[in-house]
């Protein structure tokens, strides 16, 4: 296959190109220091490719895929070190919505079911009993949670060895969940954060009845507090963020999202874990981005097209195939989204 790979205009944070295919044009000087962003050069415009990617989701060092095929498909650590490549998950047609960590996954169909599959190199979906009219999904290595009808939030998994199922109480209109560590973090319907044991205990953290603008990404527990990213770990006002900054996910080393309608922007973590207030940033140019999804350390921007490019690290084949290198931007509709 041959690849295309995104103009970037790059502080590199921890990643650095592995591209052996041929060199992007050069963009203008960016000036670094001061976080002033050049004008980024103009890349050519995308196609439409005859296979479409409809859904993404990261985790961890996992990646999944729904496309137009309708057909799933896994790679990385979900699929195990076996699989060479993206592998295929049996799964009702009409999937909605993934979710995935290392070592489980969990797709959301269009009529509210959820079917979950654990770690395997030959996965195999078994719906979730007792949870229907499901809304939204989150997903860690040991449990799960959906947002229900009237928004209600269920959990399930394993812990401490042992299987367990809840409703988180107390919980109405529940706009977002995600997870924050082992803790459910939930945006709910006074539009207050709040925080669960996934088992059905609820937990008091700093930011408990903080009127918020929204989670971030998941695992993190990245929250728009007051115009200010605000994570685990941070003081109370967080960090100021630029105002036509879209973070959306979050991962190891920063978080991502949208700089207008055709930039990706990144920004790194401090040596206290805290995201910088934009000084320190890469940004891709990958236009008409509709999703992004985040691992570990990698993420994916799904664009209107139904083009996927990915970029960072693929040492768990999360990136389609096995690389010790991290790629910059590359298509990856074809290698994580099969032949069709």
């Amino acid at each position: 296959m041959t690849h295309r790979v995104a103009t970037v205009l790059a502080i590199v944070l921890g990643w650095t190109s592995a591209c052996t295919c041929e060199p992007p044009p050069q963009p203008e000087p960016i000036a670094a220091a001061q976080g002033q962003r050049a004008r980024p050069a103009r890349p050519a415009v995308p196609q439409a490719p005859k296979l479409a990617i409809t859904h993404v989701a990261a985790g961890g060092d996992s990646t999944c895929v729904r496309a137009s095929s309708q057909a799933v498909r896994c790679a990385g650590a979900i699929v195990g070190p076996q699989a060479a490549t993206a592998v295929a998950v049996a799964v009702p047609a009409d999937v909605v919505e993934l979710a995935v960590a290392d070592r489980r996954a969990c797709a959301r169909t269009e009529g509210g079911a959820v079917h979950c599959w654990a770690s395997s190199p030959t996965p195999s979906a078994a719906v979730v009993e007792g949870v229907t009219g499901a809304r939204a999904l989150a997903v860690v290595d040991d449990a799960a949670c959906a947002i229900v009808d009237a928004g209600a939030v269920r959990c399930w998994g394993e812990r401490a060895g042992k299987p367990f199922a809840a409703a988180l109480a107390g919980l109405q209109g529940a706009r977002a969940i995600a997870f924050d560590g082992p803790l459910v973090i939930v945006h709910d319907g006074a539009g207050k954060v709040r925080h669960f044991d996934p088992t059905g205990a609820a937990v008091t953290r700093d930011n408990d009845g903080d009127e918020i603008g929204g989670l971030v990404g998941n695992g993190l527990g990245c929250v728009i507090y007051r115009g200010a990213l605000r994570c685990t770990g941070d003081g109370f006002e967080g960090n100021p963020i630029d105002e036509q900054f879209q973070p959306t996910v979050a991962h190891a080393t920063g978080v991502c999202g949208r700089l207008g309608e055709r930039e990706i922007r990144c920004t790194g973590w401090n040596a206290d874990t805290r995201p910088t207030s934009g000084r320190r940033f890469h940004s891709f140019l990958v236009p008409d981005t509709v999703t992004l999804a985040a691992g570990r350390r990698h993420v994916c921007a799904l664009t209107q097209s139904g083009a996927l490019w990915c970029w960072g690290r693929g040492d768990a084949g999360q990136l389609g195939a096995r690389t010790q290198q991290d790629l910059l931007p590359t298509d990856l509709t074809a290698t994580l989204g099969g032949d069709g």
